[in-house]
């Protein structure tokens, strides 16, 4: 949390021209109108990285259009008391120079701002959060070194926006890294987020070794490699037929032209019709376990 606190955001009028001149390229427009909504990605949560002139003048942009407001929040935020001690300690690692009395009014501030979106701005808005759920495995979760490794949390986080008549949505890491058996972790976390948490929604992302983390250095090394497009896409496939009335996207990050690029891997690479075809049967076998498919 502490990496993303900044002391001051630019200008209210600079962040509605950012977002003015984002809405004016044709591109973007199509975008829109095709998938029916706005998503603003913050680090970890709709509040306070995205200030509230902002949203307002988002959600009003959507209002006009009939467009969802689509964000993130971290599912620990929904505990007051929990988001307290979370902010509590980024504020003392980040502004150190900052006094006690200082630290705790804007903490308050932040604390306040939080309740006041999830309980007045977002309420029957046409408003969807996702959250980081990842892998649906306690162990791996902590190996991830999560905010949070208990899954419960997750399902607290979306009674909790259901409650608000907030939608509910779920972002699956797909392949992440030093996770055992990782197709059959995607489509049990799949399962987890549409069975346990009710999502209305889940993001399917395959994971991508992100320069200056601990896996990317893992993956440079030959020590984990990225899955492939086939499992990646047959794991998206086998998850539309189990729930073929939910809302899942698929991430269209690039990450599998990595697949198997290192000399530890070259040898099993999933590159040729056969090995595609047996890959495909994998998934579908593994996933006729998971959802008790026909």
């Amino acid at each position: 949390m502490e990496r993303v606190l900044t002391k001051e955001m630019p200008p209210e009028k600079e962040l509605k021209k950012q977002f003015d001149d984002f809405t004016s390229v044709e591109k973007n427009q199509r975008d829109m109108e095709k998938h029916r909504r706005v998503a603003i990605a913050p680090n970890g949560s709709v509040v306070p990285e995205v200030p509230k002139s902002l949203r307002e003048y988002i959600m009003g942009f959507c209002t006009e259009r009939g467009l969802r407001f689509e964000s993130e929040l971290i599912a620990t935020l929904t505990d007051k008391e929990r988001t307290r001690e979370i902010y509590e300690k980024a504020f003392k690692r980040k502004f150190r120079d900052l006094g006690e009395e200082d630290r705790q009014r804007q903490v308050e501030e932040i604390l306040n701002e939080i309740e006041q979106a999830l309980n007045e701005e977002f309420p029957g808005h046409n408003v969807l959060l996702n959250t980081g759920l990842e892998v649906a495995n306690e162990d791996d979760l902590k190996m991830l070194h999560k905010y949070t490794s208990d899954l419960d949390d997750f399902i607290a986080y979306a009674s909790y926006l259901r409650e608000r008549n907030i939608s509910v949505g779920a972002n699956v890491l797909v392949g992440a890294p030093r996770v055992e058996e990782p197709i059959r972790k995607a489509l049990e976390t799949v399962k987890f987020a549409f069975e346990k948490m009710q999502a209305d929604k889940i993001l399917m992302i395959t994971w991508n070794p992100v320069k200056h983390t601990a896996a990317k250095g893992l993956y440079d090394q030959g020590l984990v490699d990225v899955m492939s497009a086939t499992e990646s896409a047959e794991i998206y496939l086998q998850a539309k037929a189990a729930y073929p009335n939910k809302e899942i996207e698929p991430n269209r990050m690039r990450s599998h032209v990595l697949h198997g690029k290192h000399p530890n891997f070259r040898e099993s690479r999933i590159n040729t019709d056969e090995r595609k075809q047996r890959a495909r049967e994998n998934v579908r076998r593994i996933a006729k376990e998971v959802f008790k498919l026909n």
